[in-house]
């Protein structure tokens, strides 16, 4: 059986999506780590792979296609979002860097494969590398959509709800967060609920928080699943995006979007919602406001699109069609 080394410096649902996947055909080594120590590991547990498959780009992406360039092995770079942003203004971006940029550029060249999530994130990361990606292919993640479903034909829905995982100021300008606030104070009528604000950051976030907007920390994957259903539109005010998963689950939930066209984000909603310019108060302002006049229908069509374009299924299916290539087997 092929081995697998997958390695990220995060732990997330999507990541150990894939690596419950790839254990159904290959012995997968997962492993999460960062720092000097956990360098050294990833290169020798690359060496010991067939295939080095790194969720995220980063320097450790350049240790691990580094191993897999010296011992004959194969590597794979997965470009979620992050590491193909670069926001001067907020400091944020791996590629503002210009050491790490010169390990990026590196690894990139080496990997035998690197997959995106949405094409845009391709432009990106050719414009921040400088280099041409033709062997960039299109893997968007998926989505469980027997779990992320339409409410009971009953539920009432009511609010403005936005999920951001923050604790740091820059994180929450990153997700917009600065300007959905803004927006919230604007329209005081409106019930805004913003999940995901870690509870110490909460008492230290410089924004105004109006009465009518509500803060939650992270909540689990069942209740998080209610506050979708109920919600009458989902707001993803980011700054930056790959193809945002809190978006998607919404939508497939019934809550109609508004969204900033970054990233991955109109490839999401496609006609069924409102797409505006980020860091544009009044641009986000009447979006939301215009949703609210939107078809009801459209719930049932925002759920459709997101199910038909990003089952987890079409995802299983073409990375398990790019694996096969990737180690000589005839794809899926």
């Amino acid at each position: 059986m092929s081995r697998i080394f997958l390695t990220s410096t995060m732990r997330r649902s999507f990541i150990l999506d894939d690596v419950s996947l790839l254990q159904r055909n290959y012995d997968v080594d997962f492993f999460i780590g960062s720092g000097v120590v956990d360098a050294v590991r990833m290169f020798v547990r690359a060496l010991r792979a067939d295939v080095s498959i790194c969720w995220f780009a980063s320097v450790y992406s350049f240790v691990v296609t580094l191993s897999a360039k010296l011992f004959g092995k194969k590597s794979i770079i997965i470009v979620g979002g992050a590491d193909a942003a670069a926001i001067p203004e907020l400091d944020y971006g791996i590629w503002l860097s210009t050491w790490k940029s010169w390990f990026l550029r590196k690894a990139l060249r080496w990997a035998d494969g690197i997959f995106v999530v949405d094409d845009r994130l391709r432009e990106s990361l050719e414009h921040h590398s400088r280099l041409s990606l033709e062997k960039a292919a299109l893997l968007p993640t998926g989505y469980d959509i027997e779990f992320w479903r339409l409410p009971e034909s009953d539920t009432v829905r009511d609010g403005i709800l936005c999920v951001a995982s923050c604790d740091s100021v820059q994180r929450a300008q990153v997700k917009g967060i600065d300007v959905f606030l803004q927006v919230a104070d604007d329209l005081p009528d409106l019930r805004f609920t913003l999940i995901g604000v870690e509870q110490s950051f909460q008492k230290r976030m410089p924004f105004t928080v109006s009465p009518n907007v509500k803060l939650l920390p992270s909540i689990d994957r069942d209740q998080l699943r209610e506050y979708y259903q109920r919600a009458e539109i989902y707001c993803q005010p980011s700054r930056h995006e790959g193809l945002s998963n809190v978006l998607c689950e919404a939508m497939l939930c019934g809550a109609i979007p508004v969204a900033t066209d970054v990233g991955g984000t109109a490839t999401a909603v496609g006609e069924f919602g409102v797409v505006v310019a980020p860091e544009d108060f009044d641009a986000l302002r009447n979006g939301i406001l215009a949703s609210l006049s939107l078809p009801e229908e459209t719930r049932e069509n925002a759920h459709q699109h997101i199910a038909q374009r990003f089952p987890k299924e079409l995802r299983e299916q073409r990375l398990m069609t790019l694996m096969n290539q990737m180690i000589g087997k005839n794809g899926a």
